[in-house]
């Protein structure tokens, strides 16, 4: 598969430098933000953490400017305080864990169900996934919510495993009203 990026945008020059033209661990906005590092939850750490790490705009893990500085989280965060759901479920792409949040002993026991029902490891983010994800700031507001790690193996995961993914957590998201 090749990647192109940000294409005719305006934002295609930067992102070509930001990437080097090798798009295939890209996983942030074309202005090189990682969304799931733009909330506003624990983003002063986060920030210090960046400094430490060296982490720019690019490919990963670089968390904007301020909270919700791109429209991308500004979008989802603005909905989320509309609209209140009962729960968050935000998915990834590698490590076959669930996360938890709050970590209250009620999220921890929808979170070993879930666990059950698919297979994946409760688990506890460590290192720079501990901050400022879309998770940990629908948890600030009191929201239960959980990032399913999907997949083991290496991004982008393979289509062959698209079948199992979906058999899981059509699992989980129908048995999760049950357990709120």
């Amino acid at each position: 598969m090749r990647y192109h990026g940000a294409g005719d945008s305006p934002l295609h020059d930067r992102q070509m430098r930001l990437s080097g033209g090798d798009f295939s661990t890209w996983q942030a906005n074309a202005r090189g933000v990682d969304l799931n590092h733009n909330y506003d939850f624990g983003f002063a750490e986060y920030k210090m953490r960046e400094r430490e790490c060296g982490i720019v705009p690019g490919p990963t893990l670089f968390g904007g400017e301020y909270p919700e500085s791109e429209p991308e989280t500004k979008g989802v965060a603005s909905l989320i305080r509309a609209t209140a759901p009962c729960a968050v479920v935000s998915l990834h792409s590698q490590g076959g864990e669930i996360y938890s949040f709050p970590h209250t002993a009620r999220v921890e026991r929808i979170a070993a169900r879930l666990s059950d029902i698919t297979g994946y490891k409760q688990s506890r983010p460590v290192g720079t996934a501990v901050y400022t994800g879309l998770c940990d700031y629908t948890a600030s507001l009191g929201i239960p919510s959980f990032t399913f790690e999907v997949g083991k193996g290496v991004n982008p995961l393979p289509e062959s495993r698209v079948s199992d993914i979906f058999l899981r957590m059509r699992r989980a998201v129908t048995v999760l009203p049950t357990l709120l």
